[in-house]
């Protein structure tokens, strides 16, 4: 005969089955979560730089977002060569590439600043000691010993005058130096060439997008799960580029240069910033000499623009010698040494050991540069 059930067997039965399913099924998720966040630790697609490349870019550059200038050398970052990339790469603790320096001038020492984009930085070199501004040091002192040559290397990858300018006149006149060489062209072009310039390059210098998560989303952005469900909103990847050019160019990417119709401010913004950096480095006692940036003229074959880029480069060049001449500022023929012995050796070999492209050098194009400035330079009267 069936017992009677009691109302306290009908209402626990139900409830039993409840918990039990529901202690399975975060069972179940615990393991899952558990599972992925182990796969994050192991499967190259759920990896962080994977599911954010933008965020592995930012912390692994070895440029920093800077209030006045966009971005800068980061200061400390050191870089050794590993797998296809054989280069060297240090910055002090000042964010200038090479060794360790101090603000203020040591007792008794003649101090060059070199201010440039990536071709003074020494982006095509394989180390701070084969830049042209170290070379420039090593030739010097063999010149004026026992005297004591230092000169430092400010420049960074992108920087057009604008930047130049501006950092010269917030953080290089402290370094005080004797003597400020400046080796601008291509990067002042592309500015130019850009749609409608703006005299203070805010057409094409971005802001530099800075993130600043709360609490809870630090903890979140360390979970693979968090990361994974993140980079599935469509709305989140529009945001996400890859690419670090989208942080420092405004409306980059794209094909946004005045190619038909170049517009004359953005070299009239040239011509104004080199006279503005003679006028900074002398109003802090310093002599200046304007470098002629060489090229590799054949890599501008094919690009869209290229054309405009040629005339552009002629014009950034012709407005340097104005300057120099306007201003009696020694102007030293740079690239004439460079692209003479770079169409030499595709003379006698086929390709030219001077250049990597465009503007960035080899050590070999590096030395040749600091070897021919320095010689200018003792001609001139410009070193101890």
């Amino acid at each position: 005969m069936p017992q009677p059930t009691s109302r306290y067997q009908v209402f626990l039965r139900p409830r039993s089955g409840f918990f039990l399913q529901l202690g399975v099924v975060t069972a179940v998720g615990a393991v899952a979560l558990l599972a992925l966040e182990l796969a994050g630790l192991f499967v190259p697609a759920l990896s962080a730089a994977a599911l954010d490349p933008d965020r592995a870019l930012v912390e692994q550059a070895r440029v920093e977002p800077h209030p006045y200038l966009g971005y800068a050398n980061r200061p400390g970052f050191t870089r050794q060569p590993y797998g296809l990339d054989r280069r060297q790469i240090s910055h002090n603790a000042l964010g200038l590439r090479g060794p360790e320096t101090t603000w203020a001038k040591p007792p008794g020492v003649y101090r060059i600043l070199c201010v440039g984009g990536s071709s003074t930085y020494g982006d095509g070199c394989t180390s701070d000691a084969t830049t042209w501004p170290a070379r420039l040091q090593a030739h010097l002192a063999d010149a004026v010993a026992p005297l004591e040559v230092e000169v430092l290397n400010a420049g960074c990858q992108g920087w057009s005058t604008f930047e130049s300018l501006i950092n010269l006149s917030l953080r290089g006149v402290d370094l005080e130096p004797d003597l400020v060489v400046v080796y601008h062209a291509i990067n002042d072009v592309r500015c130019a060439l850009w749609n409608e310039p703006a005299p203070d390059n805010a057409h094409w210098r971005a802001v530099w997008p800075v993130e600043r998560p709360s609490a809870p989303q630090r903890w979140l952005e360390r979970t693979t799960t968090w990361r994974l469900l993140r980079s599935l909103d469509p709305a989140w990847r529009a945001g996400r580029g890859g690419d670090l050019g989208r942080y420092a160019i405004a409306g980059y990417p794209g094909d946004e240069h005045s190619y038909d119709t170049p517009s004359d401010l953005g070299f009239a913004s040239v011509r104004r910033n080199l006279a503005s950096l003679v006028a900074v480095a002398r109003a802090h006692g310093a002599q200046v000499v304007l470098g002629l940036q060489g090229v590799r003229w054949s890599d501008l074959d094919g690009i869209p623009g290229a054309a405009a880029q040629r005339e552009g480069l002629r014009r950034v060049l012709a407005v340097t010698r104005e300057v120099g001449a306007e201003l009696d500022v020694p102007v030293v023929d740079l690239a004439s040494a460079l692209e003479s012995e770079a169409r030499r050796q595709v003379a006698d070999g086929g390709r030219d050991r001077v250049f990597t492209r465009e503007v960035h050098l080899t050590d070999e194009g590096a030395d040749l540069l600091a070897r021919t400035l320095a010689r200018s330079l003792l001609e001139l009267g410009l070193t101890p």
